[in-house]
């Protein structure tokens, strides 16, 4: 049986690695949620693009580990021109390239969900084939 792949987002990583986030422990519950139900968890080359601190970053990794979460490597180079044609095309701020990016990498990486907490992605996950879920 094939395990359903969700592409977690930022959104959801940054609230489940800071305590001090509002959410994080809905964060955490909802991870363990999710691998509770047989889900796959993946993380795209993508999430590196972000600027984490480097503390940020060590969380992250430990988080991945515990959780076994799956790294899809994607060409981020040749997302990031897409990106920027759709947030231009449709006059979204350049703030949400990275958002498109994400977009993309989970429909590359061939998630059929996308976790986060996020309006935008929430808005447009359908657009790239994806079920938004949080």
């Amino acid at each position: 049986m094939r395990r359903e792949r969700v592409y977690v987002n930022t959104s959801i990583l940054i609230r489940a690695v800071n305590p001090r986030e509002a959410g994080h422990r809905e964060s955490v519950c909802f991870i363990n949620e999710l691998v509770g139900r047989g889900f796959m968890l993946v993380v795209s080359s993508v999430h590196w693009r972000e600027s984490y601190r480097n503390e940020t970053w060590r969380k992250l990794r430990k988080l991945f580990r515990r959780f076994n979460f799956v790294y899809c490597g994607v060409d981020a180079d040749s997302i990031v021109g897409a990106a920027v044609l759709y947030v231009r095309r449709f006059g979204y701020s350049d703030e949400r390239i990275i958002d498109v990016m994400h977009l993309m990498a989970a429909r590359r990486c061939r998630c059929r969900f996308i976790a986060a907490v996020d309006r935008f992605i929430k808005a447009h996950a359908g657009e790239f084939g994806l079920i938004y879920i949080n």
